[in-house]
C-alpha cells in the first residue's frame, strides 16, 4: 500500500518551509524593533548633549531649584554645596564668610595695622578649605575683637606713661601711678598673649563653651589637676599643671586648699567646695571667662554612679578621661 506524506493536501515539506519562513519574520521584525529602539536612545544621547553644551555656554549646569524661592545667589550656594558636600545653608554661610573676610583684608588700615592677623585669618580659611574642625564663626569674631580691644589699650596706656616721664620726672606721686600704670601694662600684654593663644585653640578646635584658662604655645590646653573617681563617693587629686604655671596655680587661694588633700583619699564634697570656688575664678577671669582642664580616672564599677560623680566634676571643670585600656 502506497504511504500518504500528505497532511491536509499539505506535503510536510511544504510545512517545514513555511515555519522556516515564519521564524526569519520574526527575527526580521524583532531586529527591526531593536534598531529602532537604539536610533530612539541616539537621539534622548544627542538632545542631553545639547543640553549640556547650552547650559556650560551659558555660565554654568547650576540652575535655580524649584522648591526654593529664587535668589541671585541660589545657583552659586547650590552649586558650592553639590562640590563641596555640605548642605545649601552651610554653602550659603561659606560664601558669607568668605566676602567678609576678603572686605576686612582688602583694607590698607587692616594690613598696615595686623599684618599677623591677617595671615592668621588665612590660615583659618585654609583649614575650611581642608575640611578641618575650625571654631564657631561668633567665637573667632569676639575673640579677635577682644585681642584689638587689648592692644588698642597697650598703645594707649604707653602713651601715658610715656607722657608722665616727660612730664613728672621728678614727682614721687607721679611716679607711683606711673609704676601702676606699668603694671597695668603688663597685665594689658599678659592678657593679648592669653588671648592670643586662645585664638589659636579656637582655629584648631570647636565645640567647647569655654577657651581654656591655659594653653602652651601651640594652643594646647594645660591641666590643672589629676582626679582618681573611687567608689563610696570619694577622691584622689592630684597636681598636673607644669612648672610655668606654678606661680599662677598658687596664686589661687582655693589651690593651696586642694594642695593639702594631694594624694589622699577624701570624701568628694570636701574637694567640691574648693571646684567652686575654682569656677567662680574662672567666670570673673579678664579679658574673657575660661575653664580649667583636669585628667579624669573614673575607678567606679557601676555605671550609673560613675556618670553622676563625673559630672560633678564636669560642673566645674572640662575634663580629659583616660580609660582603664589607656594606664
Amino acid at each position: 500500500m502506497k504511504k500518504n506524506n500528505e497532511v491536509f493536501h499539505i506535503s510536510l515539506t511544504e510545512l517545514a518551509f513555511t515555519l522556516v519562513l515564519l521564524l526569519v519574520m520574526l527575527l526580521g521584525t524583532r531586529l527591526v524593533s531593536e534598531h529602532n529602539k537604539a536610533n530612539e536612545q541616539d537621539k534622548i544621547i544627542q538632545k542631553q548633549k545639547e543640553v549640556i553644551e547650552t547650559l556650560s555656554s551659558a555660565g554654568g549646569l547650576c540652575r535655580p531649584d524649584p522648591d526654593d524661592p529664587i535668589t541671585p545667589m541660589m545657583p552659586c550656594n547650590k552649586c558650592l554645596s553639590v562640590v563641596a558636600h555640605i548642605s545649601k545653608s552651610q554653602a550659603a554661610l561659606a560664601i558669607d564668610l568668605g566676602k567678609a573676610l576678603t572686605t576686612v583684608m582688602d583694607s590698607s588700615s587692616f594690613e598696615e595695622n595686623y599684618p599677623d592677623l591677617k595671615e592668621k585669618l588665612i590660615e583659618a580659611a585654609k583649614m575650611v578649605i581642608d575640611g578641618k574642625e575650625l571654631a564657631d564663626k561668633k567665637d573667632l569674631v569676639e575673640t579677635v575683637e577682644k585681642l584689638e580691644a587689648s592692644q588698642k589699650e597697650v598703645a594707649s596706656l604707653s602713651g601715658i606713661i610715656e607722657q608722665f616721664k616727660k612730664d613728672n620726672k621728678n614727682n614721687f606721686e607721679s611716679l607711683v601711678e606711673l609704676d601702676k600704670l606699668r603694671k597695668k601694662v603688663i597685665q594689658c600684654e599678659k592678657d593679648i598673649q592669653t588671648v592670643d593663644t586662645q585664638n589659636k585653640y579656637l582655629a584648631r578646635k570647636a565645640g567647647l563653651g569655654y577657651p581654656p584658662c591655659w594653653v602652651d604655645p601651640n594652643g594646647k590646653p594645660q591641666y590643672l589637676f589629676s582626679i582618681d573617681l573611687l567608689p563610696n563617693d570619694r577622691i584622689i587629686v592630684n597636681r598636673a599643671w607644669p612648672e610655668e604655671r606654678n606661680q599662677d596655680a598658687l596664686a589661687m587661694e582655693p589651690v593651696l586648699q586642694v594642695q593639702k588633700i594631694f594624694g589622699k583619699s577624701v570624701p568628694m564634697g570636701e574637694f567640691l567646695s574648693s571646684a567652686n570656688r575654682i569656677l567662680k575664678i574662672s567666670n570673673d577671669t579678664k579679658p574673657s571667662a575660661c575653664r580649667h582642664f583636669v585628667t579624669l580616672r573614673n575607678h567606679i564599677p557601676d555605671r550609673h554612679t560613675g556618670d553622676r560623680q563625673r559630672l560633678k566634676i564636669e560642673n566645674s571643670f572640662y575634663k580629659f578621661e583616660i580609660l582603664d585600656k589607656e594606664k
